[in-house]
Parts: C-alpha cells; structure tokens; sequence
C-alpha cells in the first residue's frame, strides 16, 4: 500500500487515536543550541495556555488545544524536538476519556508538515502512535489479534494477559539509503472510566496497537531537508498499512 494512498483513504478500521507523536532529532552545533523552526504558536496561530521554560530556555514545553477532542504539546531540549497530541477526556462522552477520531491523524499530520519545512537540519525522524480497537471481551480481543498477526493464537481462559512485539524494516521510498523501523506492539487490555471519588463508572476492553515509525539509527548523516515531508508522510503510511493488514514483511 503505497504512502499516499493510506494516508489519504485513512483505512483504520474501527482503530481510534489515542495519542500521536513526532519525534525529530536536530544536527545542532552548541552554539545553535536554540535553532528549532516554529514553535506551538506560529503553528498553531495562537498562544498555547501553558509554558514552562527551564535550564535558560534550552528546554521548552508548550501547549494547548488542538482540533476536538485534542491537547497538543511542544517539546524541545539540546537533543531532541517532540510534537505530541494527546486525548482531552470528556465526561459526557466516556469513550472520549480513553480516544480519539481517527480523522484527527489528517490535521496532526498537515500540521507536522508545515514544521517540517523549515525545522533545523534532522538526523532521524519518527512518528508514534497509540491505537484502539474497541471490543466486546478478551474472547473477541485475541480473535482480532490473530487476524492482524497470523500466529495461531488459541483463545483460553486459563491462558495469562497476551504481548506481541516486532520490528520490521523497510527501505524508505523517500529518502534512498535509509531505512525505516516499524516497530509495533499489540496487546489486549481492559480500561477504566472512574469518577473522582474513584468509583469506576464505566467498562470497556480494547486491542491496544502501539507504533513506532523511525528511521534506523545506523544513519549518521543528514537527512535531506527537502525530504522531510514526504518522509514523515511516508511514515504515517506505514503506520495505517499495519492498522489495516497487520504484522506484514
């Protein structure tokens, strides 16, 4: 399934987003120790409601809202630049406490491109997620499980809580000589809404599906600016192929 094709049919299934991540690693010289392309608010086009700034502004959290449902968080240190939109529970939706639409990758990641323009010179990229995939009970977890693996799981109740996790390599179609980690983990888990005098007032079970797209750290170079956009649309690509055909070579 070739990049552009996933990103734009948005093939998930009945897959929510529990949260979403750009990781990018800067080739900075100490004294560019602040060069870092645009912030939460000349992205965004307003202020985030929270800044912290600590160690004389080399490391800066910023956030704030972003599209329904959405908390959208700016990190940056000397060694590392992350982008991550969270869930903003909502206590008259409890499915919203755990996920989010999947159509909310779209936004996420026109928004990460516009930063990839102009952000400083990168040695590696990545792109994370956490998915969901609502169920019914453990029975209908592990059915799931195996149509996406392919390992002959066998449903006991006897049997202990399941873990699957592999990496599987690809050379990228954007970046010729780099290759690209899919590194992905599935289990099943049951989940909790509780009130704040702790009693649980809702129940629910999911396949849970954790991604991360990254490129392979024997790269020692930079990677070419102009490739960045279409790199990290590769690699959200890549992430809903596995949301929809499974653990596949």
């Amino acid at each position: 399934m070739a990049a552009s094709n996933a990103t734009s049919r948005l093939d998930l299934e009945l897959w929510q987003v529990g949260d979403l991540r750009l990781t990018a690693f800067p080739i900075v010289a100490p004294t560019e120790a602040r060069t870092e392309g645009k912030r939460w608010e000349a992205l965004v086009g307003k202020k985030p409601e929270t800044v912290i700034s600590r160690g004389f502004g080399t490391e800066v959290v910023e956030s704030g809202p972003f599209a329904p449902g959405g908390k959208l968080s700016y990190q940056r240190s000397p060694r590392v630049i992350q982008w991550m939109l969270e869930r903003v529970p909502n206590s008259d939706n409890p499915e919203t406490y755990f996920w989010m639409s999947p159509q909310i990758i779209i936004p996420f990641k026109d928004l990460m491109c516009r930063w990839l323009i102009d952000c400083p010179p990168l040695q590696r990229l990545a792109f994370g997620a956490a998915l969901y995939l609502p169920v019914s009970d453990r029975r209908e977890a592990y059915t799931r499980l195996e149509g996406f693996l392919r390992l002959g799981l066998k449903y006991s109740d006897d049997e202990g809580d399941f873990l699957y996790q592999y990496n599987r390599r690809r050379p990228s179609q954007s970046v010729p000589g780099v290759k690209i980690n899919r590194l992905s983990k599935w289990t099943w888990l049951p989940l909790e809404l509780r009130a704040k005098d702790g009693e649980v007032v809702r129940r629910l079970e999911a396949c849970l599906l954790e991604l991360d797209i990254n490129t392979a750290p024997e790269f020692q170079g930079t990677l070419p600016h102009d490739r960045y956009v279409p790199l990290f649309e590769e690699m959200v690509g890549l992430a809903v192929e596995i949301t929809a055909r499974g653990d596949v070579p």
